[in-house]
């Protein structure tokens, strides 16, 4: 049996008031017995959205089995043993209520939102969800075309592809490398056991955060996580790590256990038809969420400017947009920093034409010159940043920091 965690015990709110005097929910935080935890913040209003955060995504995959993740969160609302997937259509139409779920690289979630008085039905169809879902074979051949067609749309989104292959070259060889839909091979070949597998190894209560946040109260939202995810232990699962501290000897390594990733700095070159633009993805290492140096990433992502767009000029006080757009350096670009949990990718996907002159003085071509300014404006962060402009970053800093391109 998996060793079950401290009794359950509310955490302090994390705050309820910033010095300038704008209010914040307080969060608050309980750790049930089987490990699972409850988080909730309680804010005035008439809906509430909960959802269900899974700690596994394509980080935890290997290549054989790289794609299960996302494959098992659409096979989710394919019919329960108590319901249908067109009975659960239903249900949340004549409830008014929206469901969906998404995979990232590092998270699996499942969402809801109501009106308030839904929350123990929402609860109810989440759980189910994730505890009874039927895994039928036939969904499972359905899917795999849904899938394929979904990563053709990926594949022509050229800003997706691009991180896509920028992760797999910084991260190469490792889990963050791996794309979140998984090669054709394997979405051609996943079977039920594979699943059921990833199932039993991912889906475990100490892996699972069960959060609340509207008009819904902890206590409330403690109890019915308590009652309707209680069946949820899995007693011959191997261990699940998802700490950065060294996981103990578990009899052989699984793929739950939680691997630090290394940064391999390197490059890669595509030629691609029907291309008329180039399309590059320039980063370099950056930090966790939980690294002292994630604010100010955030805070040097806010200075080179968020976003740019040639067809949509606006007054951009960053000096690097200032720059693009008077020489002409480039059609757009977005400054990216992605956290994970122990590193991150800091940089810039940009688009520009290679044929273009630059509109300096002494025309030159656009691609080594914008790279040359790139890579300039990158490092001045070392030794030129101005108190006006550090200020700036600071007060048009997004209250909630959200990751770019994840």
């Amino acid at each position: 049996h998996r060793p079950v965690a401290a009794a359950a015990a509310p955490a302090r709110p994390l705050s309820t008031e910033l010095e300038s005097g704008a209010w914040v929910p307080a969060t608050e935080v309980t750790t049930l017995d089987t490990g699972l935890r409850v988080v909730s913040e309680t804010i005035p209003a008439a809906t509430v959205a909960l959802g269900v955060w899974i700690d596994t995504g394509s980080r935890y995959e290997t290549p054989s089995n790289s794609g299960v993740a996302h494959f098992l969160e659409h096979l989710a609302f394919k019919g329960t043993k108590k319901r249908s997937k067109a009975g659960l259509e239903e249900e949340v139409e004549n409830q008014g209520a929206h469901i969906n779920a998404y995979t990232s690289r590092e998270s699996t979630v499942y969402w809801i939102k109501t009106t308030a008085d839904k929350t123990e039905w929402a609860l109810d169809v989440l759980s189910d969800l994730l505890l009874n879902s039927r895994l039928e074979s036939d969904a499972i051949e359905r899917e795999r075309g849904v899938i394929l067609r979904e990563m053709e749309h990926v594949n022509k989104n050229m800003e997706e592809y691009t991180m896509d292959e920028l992760h797999d070259v910084a991260f190469e060889g490792q889990g963050l490398g791996l794309t979140i839909l998984g090669p054709i091979a394997n979405i051609k070949g996943i079977q039920r056991r594979d699943i059921h597998t990833y199932i039993k190894t991912h889906y475990t209560p100490d892996r699972i955060i069960v959060v609340g946040a509207g008009a819904v109260e902890h206590d409330e939202l403690e109890n019915l996580a308590a009652k309707y995810f209680a069946p949820w232990a899995v007693e011959d699962a191997p261990p699940a790590f998802n700490t950065l501290e060294s996981a103990p000897d578990a009899g052989g390594e699984t793929s739950a256990d939680f691997r630090p990733a290394f940064f391999t700095p390197g490059e890669r070159r595509q030629n691609l038809d029907k291309q008329d633009l180039c399309h590059v993805a320039f980063a370099f290492e950056g930090a966790g969420w939980r690294s002292p140096y994630a604010l100010p990433l955030q805070l040097m992502q806010n200075m080179m400017g968020s976003q740019f767009d040639r067809l949509a000029p606006v007054d951009h006080s960053a000096p690097f947009f200032q720059e693009v757009g008077l020489r002409g350096l480039m059609h757009s670009c977005n400054a990216t920093n992605i956290a994970y949990k122990d590193t991150g990718i800091f940089g810039m996907y940009l688009k520009t034409d290679p044929n273009e002159l630059t509109r300096d003085a002494a025309p030159e071509p656009v691609l080594p010159a914008l790279m040359e300014a790139l890579i300039r404006h990158f490092t001045r962060f070392a030794y030129d940043v101005s108190e006006e402009e550090l200020y700036r970053a600071k007060v048009t800093l997004p209250p909630t920091p959200t990751p770019t391109l994840g």
